[in-house]
C-alpha cells in the first residue's frame, strides 16, 4: 500500500524542476480524488511562481480543492528558513477556503511533508572563477541547504 498523499506539502523551489512537477502532481491528485490540499510553494521570489500558478488556472484546478500559496524564500539562507518555521503553531486545517484568512504561521504549522530540493551548484573544477568554494565545499553546501 502506498503512503498517503500529504495534505499540506511545502515544496522548495516550486518554480521549476522537481518542485514544479510535484506541485502539478499534488494538484492533479487533489482534483482527481476530490481531496483538498494546501500547497505551500517556495521560490526565491513569488514572481517566479507566477507561471506555475497560471498553469494551475489553465488546467482548471478547482481552488476549492487546491489552494496554492506562493512564498518568497531563499532556502540557502538558514535564518530565513528558521524564521518561516519559528512562529507559534496555529490551528490545524486542510480547508482550502480557510487559507485566504489564515496566517502563514498557521499554514506552515500544518505542513506534513517538506520537499527540500534546491539545486546548489557552481562547481567547475577547470575554472577557479566559478569554483570559489572548491569541490567538496560546493557539495557540502548542497547537502546543508537541503537538510
Amino acid at each position: 500500500m502506498p503512503p498517503p498523499e500529504p495534505s499540506t506539502p511545502l515544496l522548495a523551489r516550486a518554480s521549476g524542476g522537481i518542485g514544479r512537477h510535484l506541485a502539478l502532481h499534488y494538484a492533479a491528485h487533489s482534483v482527481s480524488t476530490g481531496s483538498p490540499r494546501v500547497l505551500l510553494l517556495t521560490a526565491r521570489s513569488t514572481g517566479s511562481l507566477e507561471p506555475l500558478l497560471a498553469e494551475f488556472a489553465a488546467r482548471g484546478f478547482d481552488p476549492a480543492l487546491v489552494s496554492a500559496v506562493p512564498i518568497a524564500l531563499d532556502i540557502t539562507d538558514p535564518a530565513a528558513v528558521l524564521a518561516l518555521f519559528a512562529g507559534p503553531p496555529g490551528p490545524a486545517t486542510t480547508d482550502t477556503n480557510a487559507v485566504a484568512g489564515a496566517s502563514l504561521t498557521t499554514l506552515v504549522a500544518n505542513v506534513d511533508v517538506v520537499v527540500a530540493n534546491a539545486g546548489v551548484g557552481g562547481h567547475d573544477a577547470d575554472d577557479p572563477a566559478t569554483d570559489p568554494h572548491g569541490f567538496f565545499e560546493c557539495h557540502e553546501r548542497g547537502i546543508h541547504t537541503n537538510l
